[in-house]
């Protein structure tokens, strides 16, 4: 069943205003639609216009007023089902609600992380829940407690020295291949480091090219992207690669900006942060965050997140 994303988000709109506001005040809006049709009945009345021209703009304004109305009544008849605790993701509800609705059908939200070492953090591959120990984990902890009546799997699918290509490379086999709701991805600071490490050379123009087809495949598929932004902190041996990874993300926020669904600014904190405290404080060697840094990405990767969570 498709629907005009204009005809979403206004759903979307309705749905949590009559959420939040309570089904009594939902009757007071409906008064309150009906008095301002009826104020411009007033002053249509008194206007100078033509009989001709009244007609047409109060055809205009019940228009309107039907459409608010409807739209405000499906918003109600969604919030007293008996499963309410919904899931936003790509502007509709998507758990629960919309299946009892014929939206889609029912089943888990699932998110996967797709990146390289610093999603990676140890994980064990060989197990599909093991989260490694870092930001994944931790955002893990903090997101399970704040939605407990949510059925989430969260899938770390990070693989420690991957680049963009490397991501295009398997991102059929592991993202798309297990049907998520949402994917986060955090990639690019491999890109800069093994030009300098081992002497591979950046082509931005590829990595543009590789970065774009990346999101697209994803976004083709219906999966909502939250992009992470890779950072470099100002380590005595990470300055020289400074200029470089300048150039990089100017690319990522171009690109990530315009395609993604949220993106998640975390170079300039970090080195904001790095301006008051050491940067050892939130990486050793200016790239793998500590616990600090990890606890940092976590606590703003969940704030994009639930931008997408009712």
């Amino acid at each position: 069943m498709k629907i005009q994303p204009k005809i979403k988000s206004i759903l979307c709109a309705a749905y949590k205003t009559v959420w939040h506001i309570g089904i009594a005040d939902y009757y007071f809006l409906l008064v309150c639609v009906r008095a301002l049709v009826g104020y411009k009945e007033i002053k249509f009345k008194k206007s100078g216009l033509s009989d001709g021209e009244k007609e047409a703009r109060r055809k205009n304004v019940y228009i309107a007023q039907s459409i608010i109305l409807f739209l405000i009544d499906v918003a109600l008849r969604l919030s007293q089902l008996k499963s309410y605790n919904l899931i936003f993701l790509r502007g509709l509800p998507k758990r629960t609600v919309c299946a009892k609705i014929g939206l889609i059908s029912e089943g888990i939200m699932r998110i996967v992380f797709f990146g390289d070492s610093i999603t990676d953090c140890g994980r064990d591959r060989n197990n599909i829940k093991s989260l490694g120990n870092g930001y994944v984990k931790i955002l893990s902890d903090k997101l399970r407690p704040i939605y407990p009546d949510t059925d989430i799997e969260l899938i770390n699918k990070g693989v420690s020295g991957n680049e963009v290509s490397d991501l295009l490379a398997r991102v059929d086999s592991d993202v798309i291949a297990l049907k998520p709701d949402a994917v986060v991805i955090m990639i690019g600071i491999n890109n800069t480091i093994h030009e300098f490490k081992i002497d591979k050379k950046l082509d931005l123009r590829q990595f543009e090219n590789d970065l774009k087809e990346l999101l697209k495949r994803i976004k083709k598929e219906g999966i909502a992207v939250i992009f992470l932004e890779p950072f470099l902190l100002p380590a005595p041996d990470k300055l020289r690669m400074r200029k470089l990874f300048n150039e990089e993300l100017a690319i990522i926020n171009r690109v990530a900006l315009k395609n993604a669904d949220e993106f998640v600014a975390y170079d300039e904190m970090f080195n904001g942060l790095c301006e008051r405290l050491p940067y050892s404080e939130y990486s050793l060697d200016g790239v793998h965050p500590t616990h600090r840094g990890s606890r940092l990405i976590a606590d703003q990767a969940i704030k994009a997140i639930r931008k997408h969570l009712l």
